[in-house]
């Protein structure tokens, strides 16, 4: 974190029937630039999702899940690389959560 920028690293996990959770991909992230108002981010809880959901897009080229908003194929070629087998229509219907660390809620001012 700079003066004026954040950068945030994505993570994300699959839930298992026995509610653990395993990761499978985490080379995602984005920065943003922003003037702080003392030690909180002035910026819409919805905004931050919105940069979110934008940087785990399908990668561009990727035909397969193209105008998917999420990289569908991808997930399940990842998953399987790890010894997880789901189909896209199970991913699909699965709740998907976006959860934040505490620095963010701190810094969004969620706490």
């Amino acid at each position: 974190m700079s003066k004026d920028s954040l950068s945030f690293s994505l993570q994300e996990f699959v839930c298992l029937d026995d509610s653990s959770q395993v990761a499978f991909r985490s080379d995602r992230g984005f920065g943003i630039s922003y003037r702080p108002k003392g030690r909180q981010l002035q910026m819409a809880e919805s905004e931050l999702r919105h940069h979110v959901s934008m940087a785990l897009l399908p990668d561009e080229g990727i035909v397969k899940d193209a105008g998917e908003r999420l990289p569908w194929h991808e997930y399940c070629e990842l998953l399987e690389r790890i010894g997880i087998s789901a189909s896209i229509e199970i991913l699909k219907n699965s709740p998907y959560i976006l959860l934040f660390s505490p620095e963010v809620r701190r810094l969004l001012d969620l706490e």
